[in-house]
């Protein structure tokens, strides 16, 4: 009886899970950041000029390369303490 309660339990909790994923993504217009339907943002400003900032191109050449691999040159062995003069 506990088994299949539980099951049942998981289930709904699962479906409810399952059901409010797409809607958390759901805006409107009208919210601060609103998701087009061709998924682009729009950033909506308010009277004084205030908006949330949009942070999407920081990062290396504005996201829109990878990361190049550089090979390390020097290796600092981790020691207790500071390791400022071995750095």
């Amino acid at each position: 009886m506990k088994h299949n309660l539980c099951r049942t339990l998981l289930l709904f909790a699962g479906v409810f899970l399952f059901a409010t994923i797409d809607a958390h993504f759901k805006t409107t217009p009208q919210s601060p950041v609103h998701i087009t339907e061709t998924d682009e943002l729009v950033y909506k400003s308010y009277p004084n000029g205030d908006r949330i900032p949009d942070f999407s191109f920081c990062g290396y050449r504005q996201s829109e390369y990878p990361i190049p691999w550089v090979d390390a040159k020097v290796y600092v062995p981790v020691v207790d303490g500071d390791a400022t003069g071995l750095i």
